[in-house]
């Protein structure tokens, strides 16, 4: 009956109005990335409308039909190609999963610099190149493994480079935080992928 569900509504409507005032909380501190991140979004939009499916470049139909040389990235292949090809998705969905990785990048290298300590207007700078430049958004149109690289490039790097925690030894003296075994094993994987 009504009576049970009743808890779970508010519950659910209060998460919901929890997750709005963190989302305009943030959009308030981080402004400068967020009207840049909008930009980067309205261009890609343009860019998947202008050009359906994708752009072809002079070496997709080597990773659409199967490379026989066995110079076709693997990487790109298996993890980004053939799943969005398999779901349904078609040329436009891999396009549009490159331009989701184009605006990922923007947002580890902006949270990168905002981890150590920059401000929001020049973190934002350093992520405007990614989420402006035409030839990036060229690159994410294109059914071509450039930004799959990129992504791995900056997942790795990010991964190696994000400031962990000080400690504190026996004595009481901080020592600096340095990545760990497990994150640079998996920081050198995504580079070496």
């Amino acid at each position: 009956p009504r009576s049970t569900l009743f808890p779970y509504t508010t519950l659910f409507r209060s998460r919901i109005y929890d997750a709005l005032v963190t989302w305009r909380a943030m959009v308030r501190r981080h402004w400068p990335f967020a009207i840049l991140l909008a930009g980067g979004v309205a261009l890609r939009a343009a860019a998947t409308v202008a050009y359906r499916p994708a752009l072809i470049y002079i070496d997709t139909p080597r990773y659409l039909g199967g490379d026989q040389g066995g110079l076709d990235p693997l990487g790109y292949t298996y993890l980004l190609l053939r799943p969005v090809l398999g779901a349904g998705g078609g040329l436009t969905g891999v396009a549009v999963a490159q331009h989701a990785l184009g605006l990922a990048l923007a947002a580890v290298l902006y949270a990168l610099a905002i981890r150590y300590g920059t401000d929001c207007w020049l973190a934002a700078l350093a992520a405007a190149p990614v989420l402006l430049d035409a030839y990036q958004v060229q690159a994410e149109q294109t059914i071509m493994p450039d930004v799959w690289f990129e992504a791995l490039i900056v997942a790795g790097l990010a991964l190696l480079l994000w400031p962990r925690i000080p400690s504190a030894d026996s004595d009481g003296t901080t020592r600096r935080g340095r990545p760990g075994f497990v994150h640079t094993v998996c920081g050198a994987a995504l580079l070496g992928l």
